[in-house]
């Protein structure tokens, strides 16, 4: 009897660590999250502010050179320990190639989003960007598969975080023009 006693205060105590040690682990854990939330919300906020900027590129090479495309929207989150930016892009259904036979539901939903485009051209976002995804969704469906909504995105992986690399950086490349590279900060606001 006694020596079941002793083995059971023991078990109890080491069972008392154990569920403080547990707890404190929790508190560190949930801190840690709310760390990589408050960091995906600073970065956010810094590439929202390219929301609604134009550019000119050549789009998934179904555009010429200088097509005119748009930020519509932006999404930063950690996928596990690394960090993802992602920048949505929409190019002007009006700029895509001439040459492409469409079939008549193609034409419908081309003209759908031409509409969608022209609504926004002179706001400073591209407010219906749900809208436009949603059609260069159904548009990828059918005969030509063509994608008018693009998402870039840039991983920056847990030892670029460690090690201090910018995240918040206008140098991300978003597609291309003439062979070379056009970035973040070649985007510009028009209003």
């Amino acid at each position: 009897m006694k020596q079941e006693t002793i083995y059971e205060l023991k078990t109890r105590k080491l069972m008392v660590e154990y569920l403080d040690l547990k707890d404190e682990l929790l508190k560190k854990e949930s801190y840690s999250e709310g760390l990589k939330k408050a960091i995906a919300d600073v970065a956010k906020q810094y590439y929202d502010e390219y929301r609604g900027y134009w550019g000119k590129i050549r789009f998934n090479n179904i555009t010429a050179d200088d097509a005119d495309v748009r930020i519509g929207k932006v999404k930063v989150r950690f996928w596990g320990e690394d960090l993802a930016v992602g920048i949505c892009v929409a190019v002007d259904p009006s700029a895509l190639d001439k040459s492409i036979k469409w079939t008549e539901k193609e034409k419908k939903l081309l003209n759908k989003a031409k509409k969608l485009w022209n609504e926004c051209a002179d706001a400073w976002s591209l407010y219906n960007y749900t809208e436009l995804k949603e059609v260069s969704e159904q548009l990828v469906l059918l005969k030509n598969e063509v994608e008018i909504v693009k998402e870039y995105t840039y991983t920056f992986r847990e030892i670029e975080l460690q090690n201090q690399k910018n995240i918040c950086t206008d140098r991300l490349i978003i597609g291309k023009r003439d062979g070379m590279d056009v970035l973040l900060s070649m985007f510009e606001n028009k209003e």
